[in-house]
Formats: structure tokens, sequence, C-alpha cells
């Protein structure tokens, strides 16, 4: 009998279906033709000024399952992978090479700039370019896409590239960088203490467009409407029965996350219980790059820093089955799948 509906890891990341043989023949093929004089790259794109499209890179969790959608793309057709997700910041501030190593020269980077950038939606609808040598890529195509819909969905390249999860893509990707770990390590010792590996973790994300949310309504998707407050209160009331543990919260409503900090979010809960309920970083000043590119460098880091103590918690509550935030897709894989996860009730999950 499992009362609480605990899994153990993320039926999304399952560690257990084992990655498949053609990421590490890739690392190793990468690692080899990095350099090579008649190497020819794939490389996703994210700069304020993008030739050929409009400036939209869209929201992290995007941009992280676009990359690992071309890192399929690049193994199927012996490209190497490059990342320039240089907006707002250099990428290279949160996340670092893992099996293989993905980053630009300066020189590279002046040689591309001039260079299209082709936008993905939803898998490749044409042939990558065969003769040109770098092919800039920016969508938001998802990692388990068809990689080629112009081609049988039973032919070589749709079929001898696929993942059994994102945790296999992104291990062979990313590892944190020295920096955000320290300051996700930091950051729990303030918000948690020196026992910093006894908590729970939840996310909960009412939509850019919902009541309480502190975006510039120019800059967001305002239809994007997830849950209400009293959903969101109600979420926060269910985990708070299951764990007796501090509950770390991550949120994309400031309101919601400045009344956490204040210890005022509930008028049913006594204060002793509202405590039990922590979070990190400014209220009014997170981020939300969908449309933007320009945030101050802490707001920046808050979202990182939330990523980070979310995958660190010991259990986190979340949505296993219907839509699933990429946010939390992310805190998937940078966890690995290890993670033990209590599954939300329907319908506020």
């Amino acid at each position: 009998e499992n009362p609480h509906n605990i899994s153990m890891p993320a039926s999304d990341s399952a560690e257990s279906t084992g990655c498949p043989a053609w990421i590490d023949r890739y690392a190793s093929w990468h690692s080899e033709n990095r350099h090579a004089q008649e190497a020819q790259f794939l490389v996703y794109t994210c700069r304020p000024s993008m030739p050929g499209t409009h400036s939209f890179c869209l929201g992290l969790g995007d941009r992280v399952r676009m990359i690992a959608f071309l890192l399929r793309v690049a193994a199927a057709y012996q490209r190497v992978l490059l990342v320039d997700w240089a907006s707002p910041v250099p990428i290279e501030r949160y996340l670092s090479p893992a099996r293989f190593d993905w980053r630009l020269t300066p020189a590279e980077v002046e040689a591309m700039l001039p260079l299209k950038v082709i936008r993905m939606h939803a898998g490749m609808n044409m042939p990558l370019p065969a003769t040109e040598k770098y092919v800039r890529v920016v969508g938001n195509s998802f990692w388990n896409s068809r990689l080629a819909v112009f081609e049988p969905e039973n032919s070589r390249v749709n079929t001898n590239f696929t993942a059994p999860s994102l945790v296999c893509l992104w291990q062979a990707l990313f590892v944190p960088s020295e920096t955000i770990d320290a300051k996700i390590k930091q950051q729990q010792l303030l918000t948690i203490g020196s026992d910093v590996h006894t908590y729970n973790s939840i996310h909960i994300r009412m939509g850019d467009g919902a009541m309480g949310s502190a975006f510039d309504k120019n800059t967001v998707p305002v239809s994007d409407v997830r849950m209400s407050r009293a959903e969101a209160e109600k979420l926060l009331e269910y985990a708070l029965r299951r764990s007796t543990t501090p509950l770390f919260l991550a949120t994309d409503n400031a309101a919601l996350k400045r009344d956490v900090q204040q210890h005022r979010w509930s008028k049913q809960l006594p204060l002793r219980t509202q405590r039990r309920v922590v979070t990190q970083g400014c209220a009014d000043c997170m981020s939300n790059p969908v449309f933007r590119h320009n945030f101050s460098l802490d707001s920046l880091d808050s979202s990182w820093i939330d990523i980070g103590m979310l995958a660190g918690a010991n259990c986190t509550f979340e949505k296993t089955r219907g839509r699933i935030s990429q946010f939390t897709m992310i805190v998937r894989a940078w966890s690995h799948g290890k993670q033990c996860v209590i599954e939300l009730p329907r319908p506020y999950g």
C-alpha cells in the first residue's frame, strides 16, 4: 500500500531503463572531431539579435529541451554540437559541459554571428543544409520529438537516435557549474540550516498571467494561467500534511512568494505551520526570459538556485501525469532521476 503515492524515482527519468549506446558513441566522436578541420557544426543559438528570425529564445525549460533535441539531431547527422546560449548571460555561469565540450571559441563566435538562425518548432521539417559548416538553430522542440518530420517514421534517423528520458541527454550535456553549485549550497544553509538534506520541495507554476504575477504583461503570454491562488494554497496545505520536514517552495508568482516569506500565505493555517514553508530570492524581481533578454544577474541566479534547491530536496511534490512544467523537467534531469516523488492530487496538480 502507498497512501501518499510516493515513487522512486520519477517515472519520466527512471535510470533503470538505461541510456542508449548511441550517446556513448557520439560523446567519443564529438571529442575526436571537435577541432577537426573538416568538422561541421550544429549550434544552438540564443542571442538578443539572431539574423533570419525574431529574438525570442523562450524559457529556461524550453531551451534545455531544445538543446537535448539537438543532441539527437547532431548525432544523427554527424555534426559537432555547440551551445551558444549567450543571453541574458552566458549559460556557462550555470551549466558546464559534462561528457563533451560544447563551448564555442571566440573565433567561432565571430565567424557565426552574421549567419542566419533557423527556428525549429516541432522537429525538423526539412533537411539540414548539407554543405554549410555552421548551422545555427533556435526553437522549442521537445527533447523526444520526432527528429525528421520529412522522413518516414521508421527511418534510421527517426528510430536510431531516441532516448528513454531527458535524464540520459542531460547527463551527456550538463553538470552544474562551480559558481551555481556554491550559490545553491550557500542558500541551502541560509534557508534550511545545517542539515541541508532533510527538506522536501514543491514547484508551483501558477502561470505568467495569473493574478499575483509581477511580470510585465507586455513581455509574457498573459493567457498562461495554470491555477488560482486558492488552488496553490491547497497544494501547499496538501504537501505540509505529508511532510514533517521544511518544505521549500519555488514559484513563478510574486504575490504567493512574498506572502510565504512573510508567513501569511494561508488564512486557515496557524503561523507555526505556515513557517514550515520556505523560499529564497526576491519576490518582485523574478526573471522570465521568454520574450526578453535584459534581467539583473541576481534575478537570473535566483532561478537557477531554485532549480538546484528543488533538485537537492529529499523528496519533491509534483504532478506525474498530464502537462508537466518545463521547470519540473529540468529538476528531474538535474537530480538524475534519483529523487523520490510524491504525486500531487488532481485537479490542483
